[in-house]
């Protein structure tokens, strides 16, 4: 039988053995490429050849070479649509990470753990998964400059039935939640992330429910009743949301 038409499903090796070269110069097809615990040092040997078939990387921390040869590499594998990142990923080298530069500019935030996930969308790479933390000063009351933010965030995620579980975690630098209402939150998610199916929020929506429920419950159960409130508010507003997650201690 041709190698062509035989499909291994996970590699995970450190870089191709003289073996594994014949074999894919032989038209041997991968499916999936594990680079867990491989990328540690600088040795991107392995993106020298090319993987027929390949459709996913798990667990990538990115080129140490440079962007362009992350391109070649991503050009070389046209079926290539998903690709798990490492939390040590090394985003100025990928062009997902590129674009999400750009398309925040002129605004900076980092993008935390768990690992985000990439998902090629006709020909174009978005966050299916992604943690954001927006690092910026912001003015207060600049609820409008927020919405900037989250806008220009939802850009870069999938909105296409080809990827139907995308989910964001959203936390600000800047004390946001001093002045901001659940109710601003609420209306800036349905406006900027219908999309989205699974919502994560940091430290600044804990501000904003300890902020307006101090006042009707107890002070130890302020943030849990005010959670409970505005989970099912958001729900309602956003049909497609199946999940809504709070990390208090931030991202």
């Amino acid at each position: 039988m041709p190698l062509s038409r035989v499909v291994c499903r996970y590699w995970g090796d450190q870089y191709p053995s003289q073996e594994m070269k014949t074999w894919l110069a032989q038209g041997l097809n991968i499916e999936i490429i594990s680079r867990h615990s491989y990328d540690g040092q600088p040795d991107d040997s392995w993106m020298a050849y090319t993987y027929p078939g390949l459709t996913c990387i798990e667990d990538w921390k990115g080129n140490h070479r440079s962007l362009q040869s992350t391109i070649d590499f991503l050009q070389r594998h046209p079926l290539l649509k998903r690709i798990e990142l490492d939390p040590a990923h090394i985003f100025e080298n990928a062009p997902w990470g590129v674009a999400f530069a750009n398309r925040m500019h002129p605004y900076s935030c980092k993008i935390g753990r768990p690992p985000a996930t990439v998902f090629k969308v006709d020909e174009e790479w978005l966050y299916k998964s992604i943690r954001v933390s927006f690092q910026d000063d912001i003015p207060h009351g600049g609820v409008e400059i927020v919405e900037t933010m989250v806008r220009k965030m939802g850009t870069m995620l999938p909105q296409s039935s080809s990827s139907p579980w995308v989910t964001a975690g959203i936390d600000f630098l800047s004390p946001v939640g001093e002045y901001m209402t659940s109710e601003d939150l609420i209306g800036i998610l349905t406006r900027n992330s219908s999309h989205v199916t699974n919502l994560q929020f940091g430290k600044f929506l804990c501000d904003i429910l300890a902020r307006e429920y101090t006042q009707i419950v107890e002070p130890g159960f302020a943030i849990d009743a005010g959670f409970r409130s505005f989970r099912e508010r958001l729900m309602q507003a956003m049909p497609m949301l199946d999940g809504v997650e709070l990390y208090c201690q931030g991202f």
